[in-house]
């Protein structure tokens, strides 16, 4: 389920297997970005599959600042960077102009997960850099 990178050692998760080779979701290149949509039926399916492969391993994006202890900032530099994995699922809905002519999408809703074991692995960095003592880890646990 976790992979390393061999430059960070780090426990990287790997999506739902049926994901690699999905058309409805697609993967940004050069990222850890994984992105589902766009109607309730598609969100079940997407969250059940997500649910399975990463059972109980699931943060919500605003949440992991807070979880590790850096800025909002740093998340989502990491995040950009491909440092962390991120699964998205973006609700849409068909627009109309006023004339009922052009017909446009938007998202209305978004959800964002993390991987727990991504975080903890991150967090546990953290500590490590700035030499956070036990007593004090096991305070903050």
């Amino acid at each position: 389920m976790a992979t390393r990178d061999s430059a960070r050692d780090f426990p990287f998760v790997e999506p739902p297997k049926r994901w690699k080779t999905s058309l409805w979701i697609e993967h940004e290149p050069g990222s850890r970005r994984w992105v589902g949509g766009p109607d309730a039926a598609a969100f079940r399916q997407w969250m059940d599959e997500l649910q399975e492969a990463l059972p109980g391993n699931l943060i919500p994006l605003t949440w992991v600042a807070d979880y590790v202890g850096v800025s909002r900032e740093s998340v989502t530099r990491r995040v950009e960077a491909g440092r962390l994995t991120v699964f998205i699922f973006e609700f849409e809905e068909a627009i109309r102009s006023v004339f009922k002519r052009t017909r446009r999408t938007r998202t209305r809703q978004r959800f964002e997960f993390l991987a727990l074991s991504e975080c903890r692995a991150w967090r546990e960095d953290v500590w490590n850099r700035y030499d956070v003592d036990e007593s004090e880890k096991k305070k903050r646990r």
